[in-house]
Order: structure tokens, then C-alpha cells, then sequence
């Protein structure tokens, strides 16, 4: 009965190398390597955009306040607080 298990194993292993050097079997592994790693590229992007549009919704309600009817009626009343072409809390244009 041992003999049979170690022909058994032995023959296992020599089916098994077999299968690991076709290259039938390899492109297998290659395409389910590059599926991993494209299922991961997939959550960076979503991960990505996720905080893309938080980034986004603060700057609108950023926006939002800057072009409020109180922003305009501080411009309005406190002139003098603010040059003629600024916005309150809008950051200075760079210059090159």
C-alpha cells in the first residue's frame, strides 16, 4: 500500500510539473495575475475618485459661501475691507 502511495505522489508530482511548464497554463496565471492587479488598480481609482469628490463638494460649498447673498452684502457694507476685484477668502492669483 506504500508503494502505491509513493507512485501515486511521485505521479502527482510529475503531472503537476507537466502542467506548470504549458504554455497554455502559464498565460492562465499571467492573465490572473494582471486581473489581480487590475481589480486593485480599480479600487485605487475608486478610492480616487471618492475623495476627488469630497474635494470637490468642499470647494462648491466654499464657492457657495463666497457668492452668498451675506458675502455680497459684507463686500457691500465693508468696502474698505476688501480690494474692488477680491472675494473673501479667495486665495491671491499667482503670479509668474
Amino acid at each position: 500500500m506504500d508503494g502505491q502511495f509513493e507512485f501515486l505522489g511521485r505521479e502527482r508530482d510529475r503531472l503537476t510539473g507537466l502542467l506548470l511548464a504549458t504554455p497554455g497554463f502559464q498565460q492562465i496565471q499571467a492573465l490572473e495575475t494582471d486581473l489581480e492587479r487590475t481589480r486593485r488598480d480599480i479600487e485605487d481609482a475608486s478610492a480616487a475618485e471618492t475623495r476627488a469628490r469630497q474635494v470637490l463638494g468642499t470647494q462648491h460649498a466654499a464657492l457657495d459661501r463666497l457668492l452668498s447673498q451675506e458675502a455680497r452684502d459684507l463686500r457691500r457694507t465693508r468696502p474698505d475691507l476688501f480690494a474692488a476685484d477680491a472675494l473673501p477668502g479667495a486665495a491671491e492669483p499667482r503670479r509668474s
